[in-house]
This record gives C-alpha cells, sequence and structure tokens, in this order.
C-alpha cells in the first residue's frame, strides 16, 4: 500500500464531509426514499485523492445544480438555512480543494478532490 500525506485542514476537511452527509441524509428522509443508500469512496492518483459522495435520492433538481451551493438558498422541503453546502464550497475553496456536484441515474454525487503535496 502506498500512502501520500495530505497536507490541508482536516477538520475543514472533515466539516465538508459532514455537511455533505447530513444533506444526503435529509433528502433520503425528506423524499421517504425505500432502501436508502449512501455511498463513499476514495480514490488516488498520483496528483490527487477523490471522495465522492453519492446518494439515491433521486437528485438535485436545481438549475443549474452548481445553484445548489449558493448561501441563503435551501431547496429542502422540510428545512434548512441554505448555510450547509455554501459553507462547503467556502471551506473547499480555502483549502484549494475542488468540490463539485453531479446527478447519477440514482441520485447525487458530490466530488471533492484533494491535492496531495
Amino acid at each position: 500500500m502506498i500512502s501520500a500525506p495530505i497536507l490541508n485542514y482536516p477538520n475543514a476537511l472533515k466539516h465538508i464531509i459532514i455537511i455533505i452527509l447530513e444533506n444526503a441524509t435529509d433528502i433520503l428522509i425528506e423524499r421517504d426514499i425505500q432502501d436508502a443508500r449512501i455511498s463513499i469512496s476514495l480514490l488516488k492518483n498520483e496528483h490527487e485523492y477523490n471522495i465522492q459522495i453519492c446518494d439515491n435520492g433521486g437528485g438535485i433538481i436545481v438549475e443549474p445544480i452548481e445553484n445548489i451551493f449558493e448561501i441563503y438558498k435551501s431547496y429542502k422541503n422540510t428545512k434548512g438555512l441554505g448555510l450547509g453546502l455554501a459553507l462547503a464550497k467556502d471551506l473547499s475553496n480555502f483549502t484549494q480543494t475542488q468540490l463539485t456536484v453531479s446527478n447519477t441515474s440514482e441520485g447525487a454525487c458530490f466530488s471533492l478532490n484533494i491535492p496531495i503535496n
């Protein structure tokens, strides 16, 4: 097994991941998804780690999808101040990581690219 250091802000990265997981959980509950799933994968190449967090909640119904990161915009029916994903995006910019989102055939998939230093 080959390891590579991540010289970054571990607490900020942890918060980004927690925010994404909390949002995925909220949407799975809100939409009453049967057989709800959240998958987390970690990939590594010579330049970066890639963490993917995907759910089967039906996807993000915002156009363009990047608007999901706007502050004070919540697209949840039940709750939300519109701070979580905006904070996650700001933290990713601060830590010089890249946070993106896309829809898959089952749901939303967030991707966090972390440079290897």
